[in-house]
C-alpha cells in the first residue's frame, strides 16, 4: 500500500491476515487472529502521524496520554494467547503490544529508532 491513508505517504505491506485486520478495523468490527499475520512500515510513521498505544479509535491521539509515534517497524498478529507476558510499554526499547486489549491487538517490533 503507498499510503496507509490516502496521502499520509506512510507506505506499508500486509499479508492476508493482516488485510483481514484491516478490513475489521475499518468497519470497527471484530477480529480474531487465527495464525500469525505480519505488516511491515520500513519508513516508519511521518512525524505526527502515531497514535494512542491502547486505544485505536482515540478522537485526539497526538493528545493520548499513551500516545506513540513509531519509526521504521514490523506488526505482527497472532493469536490473542500468544501475547501473553509481552510489554505494552514502547518505551522500554524492544518489541511491544500496541492496542492491546481490543481485537486488533499486535506486536509491534522497533527496526530503528523511533522519530520522537
Amino acid at each position: 500500500m503507498p499510503d496507509t491513508f490516502p496521502g499520509d505517504n506512510a507506505p506499508m505491506c500486509n499479508d492476508g491476515v493482516w488485510m483481514e485486520m484491516l478490513g475489521a478495523f475499518g468497519q470497527k468490527a471484530d477480529f480474531k487472529a487465527e495464525t500469525i499475520g505480519i505488516s511491515y512500515m520500513l519508513m516508519g510513521e511521518p512525524e505526527g502521524s502515531g497514535v494512542s498505544n491502547s486505544d485505536p479509535y482515540h478522537n485526539d491521539h497526538k493528545h493520548a496520554h499513551d500516545y506513540v509515534q513509531s519509526g521504521p517497524h514490523l506488526m505482527i498478529v497472532v493469536p490473542k494467547e500468544a501475547l501473553a507476558g509481552l510489554t505494552d510499554d514502547p518505551s522500554k526499547g524492544g518489541p511491544f503490544v500496541m492496542w492491546q486489549d481490543t481485537p486488533y491487538a499486535h506486536i509491534m517490533v522497533p527496526i530503528a529508532p523511533s522519530v520522537d
